[in-house]
């Protein structure tokens, strides 16, 4: 067997040894570790992250007219996670827990289950509120754990 046939057979064995049912955690919205999660925790202390794989960076803070109108819906339909002087992108939280996340194998994406959260998301990024993408240490925590996730499927299949 020549080593480019052989290469190519181990790279098929490394490609049947990754389940990527073991990924799924990246789309749970129950897991803590998956991406809805982290970005909606994120947002929720008042940062976002300016462009993919920037630093996390505080939200534009909230108009006068708008905490106002926060201050007078407070008792109606005002998050418990928020306050109506902070800017976090929580009002009623509809729009942050319609993020979801859908695995086609190896692949996943993340969009809004509504289209008034992806909406609501558009205009935000738009007046300097952007929150849709994972920061620096975000990605880096990721990738240590899909990291370990790939080492233990590859030390399984040379044993």
């Amino acid at each position: 067997m020549s080593p480019a046939e052989k290469l190519k057979q181990y790279a098929n064995a490394v490609e049947k040894a990754i389940d990527p049912k073991a990924f799924a955690f990246l789309v749970s919205g129950d897991d803590p570790r998956s991406v809805p999660s982290i970005i909606k925790k994120r947002t929720q202390l008042g940062y976002g992250v300016p462009s993919e794989g920037a630093g996390n960076t505080k939200l534009k803070s909230l108009s006068a007219k708008y905490i106002i109108f926060r201050q007078k819906n407070k008792a109606g339909n005002l998050s418990s996670n928020t306050t109506p002087k902070r800017s976090n992108l929580t009002l009623t939280g509809d729009m942050l827990n319609s993020i979801v996340g859908v695995q086609n194998g190896l692949r996943f994406t993340f969009f809004f289950s509504t289209p008034e959260s992806d909406k609501k998301a558009r205009l935000n990024r738009e007046n300097g509120r952007r929150f849709f993408d994972l920061s620096k240490s975000e990605r880096m925590g990721l990738q240590r754990q899909i990291s370990a996730i790939m080492r233990e499927s590859l030390r399984a299949l040379f044993k």
